[in-house]
């Protein structure tokens, strides 16, 4: 098979030893909530443009996988914790959030997939703070009275964020932190 990045023939991966993108564990803080995320955009933006083609089920497993397994020590979920991802709905024959969740049941967190849905389609792809804080995504959720973990593909403004964590403490939710593939500030 050959590697995404550097097109050299390697043994059972889509990306070879070589080119997979290191763990640079990083955190924000978005309205109190604490964001974690593994990689750095710029190590992986190529394979996030992958999203949007079905062989980005597989990156993006290989990405979760790893980052799940990086995860610091000291974070430890109470038992019963669910995760939702941003806007978990099939497109392009997969959900990357969906993924994501996926590789991290072995923490401990359940999955609930398709909970977290956006009513406005709604791209923040390139957009600015302005345009992304005046076209909200509508979030809707069913989940009462859960301990939570979102899950996102990217942290960028932030924005998406802060609307699920509203929408979910509003249904009375503990929101505990948010996981994110990778951040875009860094």
């Amino acid at each position: 098979m050959k590697c995404l990045i550097c097109g050299t023939w390697n043994l059972g991966s889509l990306i070879c030893q070589a080119c997979f993108p290191s763990i640079v564990m990083g955190t924000r803080i978005v309205e109190g909530m604490s964001v974690y995320s593994f990689y750095a955009f710029s190590d992986v933006e190529l394979l996030m443009h992958y999203k949007y083609t079905l062989i980005g089920s597989k990156i993006f497993s290989l990405l979760a996988r790893k980052a799940r397994d990086h995860l610091p020590s000291e974070i430890v979920f109470p038992k019963g914790v669910v995760g939702v991802g941003i806007d978990d709905c099939v497109s392009k024959g997969y959900s990357h959030t969906g993924v994501c969740l996926h590789a991290f049941r072995s923490c401990g967190i359940i999955p609930i997939y398709g909970e977290l849905r956006a009513s406005h389609q709604v791209s923040y792809a390139g957009k600015d703070l302005k345009y992304r804080e005046t076209h909200p995504k509508g979030f809707q959720t069913h989940l009462r009275e859960k301990d939570v973990v979102i899950f996102d593909d990217v942290i960028t403004t932030g924005t998406s964020l802060k609307e699920a964590k509203r929408v979910l403490e509003k249904e009375r939710n503990r929101v505990l932190c948010a996981f994110t593939l990778c951040d875009a500030k860094r």
